[in-house]
């Protein structure tokens, strides 16, 4: 199988040189490395130039003529990738030297269609935290690779930088969307065909540095929820439309709508509508959504069934506010 390595660039002169020394170490060498930079105005392409001038691996270094943002540029440079398989890389952090040749055979499964693994976090000079990607996201990867499907209706776990995924596979569910980013569409996908696989080991050394153009981060339910009960009436509408889009998708293209999804986005429905019921409805709903564990399948934690009521009440005496916060 060719292998390309798809890397997207903007202002990124600071740590893209360590970016591509990793690339150009690795163990097993890949076939090419595509990299388009999104309109920088520092020393990024420059250096790119000077750490490639001598490479032995075929490169093209595309510059857009106009900003694509995030998603659109990385869909570009998959494009415009040969490969049989594209490793997904961000330009500020550190591949492991072994990473290519510990994945590539993952590959040798016909059914997998994207695979992901886990990274050390580095700070902005690149010295180790402690963490690792998994634990700062908030996730613990399941013995059972088929539970992907459910473990990302309630967590955005699956990071671009770590992921490697089929060309065909891309060019399949290719989807530009205002809400997902590239590396969640692709991963929630993959897992309804049971084609997402986790290896758990940290085969990136993630950077953290304060101006990532897209990373990773978590609130407290309970903390936002008490002092801003008005931002989770929103936050349920746009979880609603957000699993809504994923169904319309695989509607569009003839792809089964997986039962855990309609039941995710009843969920998300139903929570998001909280300000209308009454409190008997109100009740019942959440208490058939608990009893049914559906808090903690598509929310991560049983503590919205009780803000939940804290929440309601809160609507009903600020009928205004609320109203502003479903539209």
């Amino acid at each position: 199988m060719k292998i390309s390595v798809a890397l997207c660039t903007y202002n990124g002169e600071l740590y893209v040189r360590q970016q591509l020394q990793s690339i150009l170490s690795q163990t097993q060498q890949v076939d090419e490395l595509i990299i388009c930079d999104d309109g920088s105005t520092d020393g990024t392409v420059a250096c790119i130039e000077q750490v490639l001038k001598d490479a032995t691996i075929p490169y093209k270094i595309i510059q857009n003529e106009s900003s694509l943002g995030v998603v659109c540029n990385f869909y570009k440079a998959y494009h415009l990738c040969s490969g049989d398989i594209i490793f997904s890389c961000d330009q500020d952090d550190v591949w492991q030297m072994n990473k290519v040749e510990r994945i590539m055979p993952i590959f040798e499964d016909e059914k997998i269609q994207l695979v992901a693994s886990n990274a050390d976090i580095i700070d902005a000079k690149g010295n180790k935290t402690g963490q690792v990607l998994n634990q700062l996201v908030g996730f613990e990867p399941p013995m059972n690779q088929k539970e992907w499907k459910d473990i990302l209706l309630h967590s955005f776990c699956i990071t671009g930088a770590t992921m490697a995924l089929r060309k065909n596979f891309f060019v399949e569910n290719e989807h530009v969307s205002k809400q997902w980013l590239h590396d969640g569409w692709l991963a929630i996908l993959a897992s309804f065909e049971n084609g997402l696989y986790y290896l758990n080991e940290p085969l990136t050394l993630y950077r953290i540095h304060g101006h990532n153009t897209a990373g990773v981060g978590n609130f407290h339910p309970v903390t936002t929820g008490l002092t801003k009960p008005f931002y989770f009436s929103r936050y349920a509408k746009e979880k609603y439309e957000l699993y809504k889009e994923v169904e319309v998708w695989l509607k569009q293209t003839q792809k089964g709508v997986p039962p855990t999804l309609l039941s995710c986005i009843d969920f998300w429905d139903s929570r998001s509508k909280i300000a209308t019921y009454s409190f008997s409805n109100m009740r019942k709903r959440t208490k058939k959504m608990k009893q049914e564990n559906l808090y903690i399948k598509y929310a991560n934690t049983n503590a919205y069934y009780y803000l939940d009521y804290y929440f309601w009440l809160v609507y009903k005496i600020f009928k205004s506010k609320a109203r502003k916060a479903m539209n």
